[in-house]
């Protein structure tokens, strides 16, 4: 103490002392207190000079003395009211060796809270935009400088920060929070080849976290180390682009390691990206409403990638998705669901940023790999009335050589499986650049029942069931309208069924089906076949209770191009209508069969058709194309049957020419068409048919000709047959004697007739040819024998009025008529009993007189009466009178000499006796009867005919006589 004051007492005001203190003062001074007000001064002036802005600077502090300088409460505005930028409290340690080591160092350099905010304004700007616009744009002659000032920062630390980015558009709303963000950098110096390190933590919404560490090179600048990212939201970069569609993140997070290199070098900044992994986790999409899942995955990753920049090279090892499942759909108006779900503006801005990148990157990219493990896949076609859902699971897809290189090759492999069990794969090569695809696919147990809505947009065709199986080569490569897709390979179907929709049948039905030599391209579309198998095949022809007939109806609106309407015929009706190009070389048939039904009987009568083989060739959708057909079958134990001929099968009224043939089918099973038909059960018999049918533009002509053996029908059903015709005589005439039937029905019409139908135009033409038959028999009965006796009138017998015998010409055409009924054994002849009875009686008066009158002059001769006149006087006064007989003599006698005209006496006795002379009527009928008891006498014992096939009316009836003659008429039956 007393030392102290001894220095005091020693103080001089004019001294090295009083200057040291006064130094001392003033430093302390204009540290603690100008230093804060300049540095506070300084900044507000700078931010209002430079920025236009009004900074706010609550405290300023400085310590000369540790030379620690801090700033607190320090903000920027972007616009009134709002923030850009902010902290809390900037720490600055500067060292004192500095001024001596010529090297500017701070011992630490701490921001405490500091806030950063990138804000769009409602109007669009950006507030870091238009601080860029207000800052002076004067340049700085580099070369000035001579490079970066000699500094070393020992310690860099940002603390508790926070960055916002915002939107405050109302249609883009969006406020984005990453917090904390913390940064260490420790012994940054901008001394050549001085190294430094650092460590970066980022946190973000959701609680994810971003860390850099490494090292620091200021000069020349060299950044290297590692990045690792954890927990990250997808949501948090999601927000910045959601409002550009139409669905919406549903989760998913990211993580990320990876090393990193960056450098300054002569020709620029350098950047490399080394053995990065990124890992997606629970990643997915959904609608808006939140009712539907679009796109979710298990988990992303990406291994090795290697990134290189100015090169614009990117190198990466795999790249695997687990778990992925998509959705999709096309909306009822057919607009795809990604077209709404992106709109059409996001569209343009997608087509513009790759456009923009597109000019300006030329990346050189390699995948090793990538595959796709365990995927799932639903695609539903909304177009149709119910829609049409198409799944896929256990899909895998191995990749491997991707580059974006022009021409290289990549090689992949996939496999999945179809809802109902289908196996899909598909092995091969694909080329982006330009496209070009070769694969070998394969697919079995395809259901194809599944896809009857896409079946009935072609044909008029319902698939009840049927199994696919394929297997080939695919082929794409680019074209100027659209890549050319082509498939080379075969197919099979198993337990094929389908029904037209025309009339709601089933027409088809297959066993099996193999098809080979299969060329089928797209764009346009076309299909061309080798080979075509077909085993248990069935063709399923109904007639329907109006008579239509499933197969002409379907083959009608198949040709005019419309499965749902066949009113409106089309006007490429004559190419095939709307089915694409289809060429099919041979399509063999094996053990194929055949079901007629027809459902206009009471009960449907069925045939069915077995065995059948043979082949058609040719067959084509094109205008004009005809189609060779050589089957042969077997009807179900009843005949065999031939198919032969050309048919057009898509347009078959332009030209249908075919021969059928049928040998020895037994007819009794067809008894219910039969009654239907003619009303008569068939009994037996025996059929062989052969039908020559010709069709050309809409023409039919057609000839069915018909042997029949042994056919025998039953009796007439009442009420039963669409023909009245009296059937089992035509057959009687038509049978020869060895039961034989030959005949020939011509048809013809034309199929734009709407009343026409071709089953009931036969019916018909058979029904007019029976009908002829019966309408002239014995016409029919003389061709038989030959020699004109077809003009020979041998339906009739003429007698001799009031006789019953036998002229030549009668026994002349019985003779020809029994030659022809030998030859026709079940043919019946009834004989009717006619007279004339006015004429006839007359005959019979004459005849009974003249006997009784020679009985009655025998008589007289014997009694030697005086006159020949005296029988006839004795009759005629037993009949009159005396008195008349008397008055007659008066008449003739002559006045002068009382002679007695004699003639004329005699001659007036006989008329008057034989108008009233008796006949019985017994005696007119018995000679009716008499008649036909001679025409069949004669053909018994003249003519040999069986006393069975003869029969004669005994109700005689009336026939006037003609030219002195009484006509007897002959009808011919059926026997039994």
């Amino acid at each position: 103490m007393e030392t102290v004051s001894k220095w005091i007492a020693s103080w001089r005001l004019k001294s090295w002392r009083t200057a040291a203190v006064a130094a001392l003062l003033f430093y302390t001074l204009t540290g603690f207190v100008v230093v804060p007000w300049v540095v506070k001064s300084l900044v507000v002036k700078t931010v209002r000079e430079q920025v236009d802005r009004e900074a706010g600077l609550e405290r300023v502090a400085f310590n000369p003395f540790t030379l620690v300088l801090t700033m607190e409460g320090f903000s920027l505005p972007d616009r009134p009211g709002s923030t850009l930028l902010s902290f809390d409290e900037l720490f600055v340690n500067l060292q004192a060796s500095s001024l001596f080591t010529w090297t500017a160092t701070v011992e630490e350099l701490r921001v405490q809270g500091p806030y950063v905010a990138l804000r769009r304004f409602e109007d669009g700007k950006v507030n870091i935009l238009e601080l860029m616009e207000s800052l002076e744009t004067d340049e700085v002659d580099d070369e000035e400088g001579g490079g970066l000032p000699r500094a070393l920062l020992r310690k860099i630390r940002i603390v508790d920060g926070r960055v916002e980015v915002e939107s405050l558009v109302p249609e883009e709303p969006l406020l984005w929070e990453l917090t904390p963000v913390n940064l260490s950098l420790n012994n940054i110096s901008t001394l050549p080849g001085e190294e430094g390190d650092n460590l970066f933590t980022l946190g973000t919404p959701n609680g994810g976290e971003i860390g850099i560490d490494g090292t620091v090179v200021v000069e020349p600048l060299g950044l290297e180390g590692s990045v690792s990212v954890e927990r990250m939201p997808i949501e948090t970069v999601w927000r910045a682009v959601k409002d550009k569609f139409e669905f919406d993140l549903s989760s998913g997070s990211f993580a990320t390691d990876l090393d990193y290199r960056i450098g300054v070098e002569e020709d620029g900044v350098h950047v490399e990206v080394l053995d990065a992994e990124l890992r997606i986790r629970d990643f997915g999409f959904q609608t808006l409403d939140a009712d539907t899942e679009l796109l979710k995955a298990d988990a992303i990753t990406i291994s090795g990638a290697d990134v290189h920049w100015p090169e614009q090279r990117i190198r990466v090892d795999s790249l695997v998705v687990e778990g992925a499942s998509a959705f999709a759909w096309i909306e009822p108006d057919g607009t795809p669901i990604w077209m709404t779900l992106v709109p059409e503006p996001t569209q343009k801005q997608v087509a513009d940023a790759y456009r923009y990148v597109d000019d300006r990157v030329d990346l050189d990219a390699e995948l090793d790999l990538f595959e796709l493990r365990g995927a799932t896949a639903a695609f539903e076609d909304r177009t149709f009335s119910e829609s049409v859902r198409i799944a896929v699971s256990e899909a895998n897809l191995r990749v491997t050589d991707i580059a974006t290189r022009p021409n290289s090759v990549w090689r992949f492999e996939t496999s999945a499986v179809f809802a109902g069990g289908a196996q899909a794969s598909a092995d091969g090569s694909f080329s982006a650049i330009p496209l070009v695809l070769d694969a070998e696919v394969a697919l079995a147990d395809l259901e194809l029942s599944r896809f009857q809505p896409y079946v009935e947009k072609f044909a008029p065709l319902e698939v009840r069931a049927g199994v696919l199986h394929t297997d080939g080569s695919v082929h794409v490569e680019p074209s100027p309208d659209a890549p050319d897709v082509t498939f080379s390979g075969a197919l099979s179907v198993n337990r094929l069924d389908l029904d037209e929709t025309v009339t709601d049948d089933t027409l088809i039905g297959w066993g099996e089906l193999d098809v080979t030599g299969i060329q089928a391209a797209l764009a346009p579309t076309s299909l061309g076949v080798e080979q075509v198998e077909v085993r248990g095949a069935g063709l399923e022809i109904t007639v329907a209770e109006d008579g239509t007939i499933n197969l002409l109806e379907f083959l009608k609106v198949l040709s005019e191009g419309d499965s749902t309407d066949a009113s409106e015929p089309k006007a490429d009706a004559e190419a095939g209508g709307g089915l694409p190009p289809v060429q099919i070389a041979s399509l063999r048939l094996h053990d194929c069969y055949g079901l007629y039904t027809d459902k206009t009987t009471a009960d449907p009568f069925r045939m069915n058709l077995r065995s059948i083989n043979g082949t058609v060739s040719g067959i084509a959708t094109e205008a004009n194309s005809t189609a060779d057909i050589d089957i042969d079958g077997a009807l179900d134990g009843y005949g065999l049957l031939s198919f032969q001929g050309e048919l057009d099968l898509f347009n078959y009224a332009r030209l249908t020419d075919f021969d059928i043939d049928i040998y020895d089918m037994a007819l009794p099973f067809a008894s219910p068409m039969s009654v239907k038909v003619i009303g008569h059960p068939i009994e037996s018999g025996r059929l062989t048919l052969d039908l020559d049918y010709n069709i050309t533009d809409q023409q039919l002509q057609a000839t069915n000709h018909i042997e029949l053996s042994h056919l025998h029908l039953g009796d007439k059903i009442e009420g039963e047959g669409t023909i009245d015709a009296p059937f089992k005589l035509g057959i009687s005439m038509l049978k020869d004697s060895d039961g034989r039937i030959t005949l020939d029905i011509p048809l013809e019409g034309n199929l734009d007739d709407p009343d026409f139908i071709a089953r009931k135009a036969v019916m018909a033409a058979a029904g007019e040819v029976t009908k002829e038959l019966v309408k002239s028999p014995f016409r029919m009965l003389g061709r038989l024998v030959g020699g004109g006796a077809e003009d020979q009138e041998l339906e009739f017998v003429d007698f001799e009025v009031g006789s019953a015998s036998l002229g030549t010409n009668a026994t002349a055409n019985l003779d020809t008529l029994a030659k022809a009924l030998k030859q026709r054994p079940t043919l019946r002849l009834e004989i009717d009993s006619v007279v004339d009875r006015r004429a006839d009686a007359e005959v019979l008066k004459q005849t009974d007189f003249e006997r009784e009158l020679a009985t009655r002059q025998t008589a007289a001769e014997q009694s030697e009466a005086t006159t020949d006149r005296t029988p006839l006087e004795t009759m005629f006064v037993e009949r009159f009178s005396a008195a008349n007989l008397e008055s007659v003599r008066a008449q003739y006698r002559s006045a002068e000499d009382s002679e007695l005209d004699d003639d004329s006496y005699t001659a007036l006795l006989r008329s008057r006796l034989v108008e009233t002379q008796p006949v019985d009527e017994a005696r007119t009928t018995a000679l009716g009867l008499a008649r036909a008891e001679a025409i069949s006498s004669f053909l018994q014992d003249q003519a040999g005919i069986g006393s069975t096939r003869l029969g004669i009316r005994p109700q005689p009836s009336e026939s006037p006589a003609i030219a002195g003659r009484v006509r007897t008429r002959l009808e011919v039956t059926a026997d039994g």
